[in-house]
């Protein structure tokens, strides 16, 4: 599929950073039991089972609007996306991708708190050729720890 110059044909890479982290970072700094009194063991799976209700919430938002997920990573404080929308702009699939992922953590007992688990805004970048999209899907499922690649 080639990719064209305009906003409806191009792939979308979009990167949002979470609170979450910041919620246990007291746990793990004070050698796993904060004042909670919370295990490693504990923290360990509460960040696996949010970690599965976001990627849960991400894959079914693409497939209800059909918007075509070509990468996805999340990350214990930070989730990256790359897919394709013929008819949306950047800021309201963040929305609606944040949106669902919230109400996912909420349904699953996995986030409580009544302030949103991600931070204002996110990365919102287009990609507009192929050797583009295959450098940013690259980053996105192998790379997560260098510059983000040049992408044209």
């Amino acid at each position: 599929m080639a990719l064209g110059c305009t906003a409806t044909s191009a792939a979308l890479s979009i990167a949002s950073t979470t609170t979450m982290e910041r919620r246990y970072s007291r746990l793990t700094t004070t050698g796993g039991a904060g004042k909670s009194g919370c295990s490693n063991a504990i923290l360990s799976r509460s960040l696996i089972i949010q970690r599965d209700s976001i990627e849960r919430a991400i894959r079914e938002t693409c497939e209800l609007r059909k918007w075509l997920l070509r990468a996805l990573n999340v990350r214990t404080n930070h989730v990256h996306v790359v897919l394709s929308s013929e008819t949306n702009r950047p800021d309201r699939i963040l929305n609606a991708l944040k949106a669902n992922a919230t109400r996912q953590l909420r349904n699953d007992g996995a986030w409580s708190d009544a302030e949103t688990p991600w931070a204002q805004g996110g990365s919102k970048r287009y990609v507009w050729t192929e050797v583009g999209l295959e450098r940013v899907i690259d980053y996105v499922v192998n790379g997560q720890d260098g510059p983000l690649p040049k992408l044209d």
